[in-house]
């Protein structure tokens, strides 16, 4: 992952069509944790860019962490966080290459953040060993899309084949649903996104 690449858009990289998107996966995420009007736990947004989707979840949790390989990205997070005087909201650089020490989370989620991780299997279970006994981790991602062809990213998941290197890592029951179909939506061709859920 070129991070480089997020440095350099991070200004303008909530555009509308972004903050579009980022609203319906923050309300698809939201289905997928506890709805009784109470903050509970600790959660991580994982590649968490510029806090589109993560800020819109906070209210969720007591205590958020936003975690980005791109200062830039998180600078602007940080911005928001004052605005929006978020007292339960941090933010933590790194490109999890190893997990956190000495933080562990109840949640972690992470939208379009996998398809720009080289080697996902251990970066998978860096998120495994950041997971509380019995957390939850919640994935959005790309499915699998054979036309796309770039050595920057993977060209989305099959869903079966990630349940399965999930189950390998230790995770238990995960699940699946594809929930949305965009036009040029991904590497300039129509893709559709899924959300994964599996615990610990």
């Amino acid at each position: 992952m070129d991070v480089n690449i997020f440095d350099n858009i991070a200004t303008k990289y909530d555009n509308p069509e972004r903050i579009v998107i980022a609203d319906l996966i923050a309300g698809k995420i939201a289905q997928y944790l506890p709805n009784n009007g109470e903050t509970t736990g600790t959660a991580a947004d994982v590649g968490c860019g510029t806090g589109l989707i993560g800020l819109q979840l906070a209210n969720h949790f007591q205590q958020l962490t936003l975690i980005d390989a791109s200062q830039k990205m998180l600078d602007i997070v940080e911005q928001k966080i004052a605005t929006l005087a978020l007292g339960n909201a941090k933010t933590v650089y790194s490109d999890l290459h190893k997990p956190l020490d000495n933080i562990s989370f109840d949640v972690i989620f992470m939208s379009q953040v996998l398809l720009h991780v080289p080697d996902t299997e251990p970066f998978l279970n860096n998120i495994y060993q950041m997971l509380n006994p019995g957390g939850k981790l919640l994935i959005v991602d790309f499915d699998k899309n054979p036309a796309i062809i770039d050595d920057r990213v993977h060209n989305g998941f099959d869903q079966d084949t990630l349940h399965e290197v999930l189950k390998k890592l230790g995770f238990h029951n995960p699940t699946s649903e594809t929930f949305y179909y965009g036009e040029r939506n991904f590497m300039n061709q129509d893709a559709s996104m899924f959300i994964m859920q599996a615990q610990k």
